[in-house]
């Protein structure tokens, strides 16, 4: 059945990474939660997400999951809630939407479980039904929070304060109608500040 294909192979010299070392071994924040679930949630807020970084945010309690994003350059944010079962700590950890929503998509299980150590380490994403003599492990960094903006999540219909002319204006976006007022958010004056 293979007289149609030729194969060629190199051999590489050098010792094999040892990748068994990237992998997290304990992992004491545990969630489990339905696959299709958390696919459609993240498929729905990485819209609102920074074209640039994709970046989610998973905000971890006892009996759900957070996941949010938000894009400061366009005033726009997303939240939804997922029920799971957690054990661990409360924590706050980002991932690049694209990349986890590949994952998920490759996953043939219904439920799934993701590992966590802390959230600057690797996350582990497991099926929880395995197939026969499947043994599947992915394995996603996660990304940096900057938690002054992670926490306070922009809304479309944030509280501008007018500027008057005069102030710095080089900061800040101009009005939709009048050249002279100039429009700071609650958000830019936090950073400001």
């Amino acid at each position: 059945t293979m007289s149609e294909y030729k194969m060629v192979c190199r051999f590489v010299e050098g010792r094999y990474p040892n990748y068994n070392s990237v992998i997290p071994q304990n992992n004491p924040n545990q969630f489990i939660l339905d696959r299709l679930a958390l696919l459609n949630a993240l498929k729905r807020v990485a819209v609102f997400s920074n074209p640039a970084s994709s970046l989610v945010k998973f905000q971890l309690s006892e009996d759900k999951i957070i996941v949010s994003t938000q894009d400061i350059d366009f005033l726009t944010a997303a939240e939804e809630m997922i029920p799971c079962t957690y054990e661990g700590n409360v924590m706050n950890i980002g991932f690049k939407a694209a990349f986890l929503i590949d994952i998920l998509n490759n996953i043939p299980s219904s439920d799934v479980r993701i590992e966590l150590s802390d959230p600057s380490r690797a996350g582990l994403i497991l099926p929880v039904e395995k197939e026969e003599n499947e043994d599947m492990l992915t394995l996603l960094m996660p990304m940096m929070l900057n938690d002054l903006i992670a926490d306070d999540a922009v809304k479309p219909q944030e509280p501008h304060r007018i500027l008057r002319p005069g102030d710095n204006r080089n900061q800040y976006h101009t009005g939709p109608y009048r050249r002279d007022l100039f429009f700071e958010s609650t958000s830019q004056r936090q950073r400001r500040d």
